[in-house]
């Protein structure tokens, strides 16, 4: 998946304009986990500059539209970006 269909993927899941970072994020968040795939919240914070609750919100979203599944345990698991 290239950058830029996991942007407009990103754009799609919140069904209404979004704010430019938070639209930034989502696209930099599965772009990072396609490439690596054990990044946990605290690592995307340093990757993306931005603070870990705001991580966390964007993953929340990702999750609830489908896009973005981790498996296994919470330490030892991994994330799955769903096409």
């Amino acid at each position: 998946m290239t950058i830029e269909q996991q942007q407009q993927m990103a754009v799609a899941f919140n069904g209404g304009p979004m704010f430019a970072q938070s639209e930034d994020s989502l696209g930099k968040i599965l772009s990072l986990l396609c490439s690596e795939l054990r990044l946990s919240a605290r690592m995307l914070d340093k990757h993306l500059d931005i603070s870990l609750r705001a991580v966390e919100k964007q993953i929340a979203k990702l999750r609830e539209e489908g896009c973005l599944r981790h498996t296994d345990s919470a330490k030892g698991g991994h994330w799955e970006v769903m096409q």
